[in-house]
């Protein structure tokens, strides 16, 4: 069982370790937490049968999902940095605010953050890969 968690952490990309990703009964871990509660002998029968089969939530959450993960990006950016959506300039605030009120800048944000997040997570030709993590 912790075998599986192990390779399949090990074989995410390093940059995605830490982000929030696994959406179960009402939180969201981040696959360190994961690895770190099968490591201690904590992680739920339930949970690692979601890992394994690729099946973590519905499409609700996984919407909310995107938007914790762009909005812990977001913040993860120097606030003085500006950056170009669609020719037009925002901050780092304004961006967080477009994400937090649904907006299209905002929704377009979050949908491109859930198929890489699916890509990631939902995919089985990851899992098993002993390419180590990048």
């Amino acid at each position: 069982m912790k075998e599986f968690i192990v390779r399949w952490f090990h074989n995410l990309p390093l940059a995605e370790r830490d982000m929030p990703a696994i959406p179960y009964k009402g939180k969201v871990y981040t696959p360190r937490q994961v690895y770190e509660m099968a490591i201690n002998g904590t992680l739920p029968d339930d949970l690692q049968e979601k890992i394994e089969r690729g099946d973590f939530t519905t499409a609700m959450e996984v919407y909310r999902l995107g938007v914790e993960r762009v909005l812990s990006y977001l913040k993860s950016i120097p606030p003085e940095f500006v950056i170009s959506v669609g020719g037009k300039p925002y901050t780092v605030k304004e961006l967080i605010e477009e994400v937090e009120k649904g907006t299209a800048v905002g929704r377009a944000f979050v949908e491109a953050e859930i198929r890489k997040w699916e890509m990631l997570y939902r995919r089985k030709s990851h899992v098993g890969n002993n390419q180590p993590g990048q």
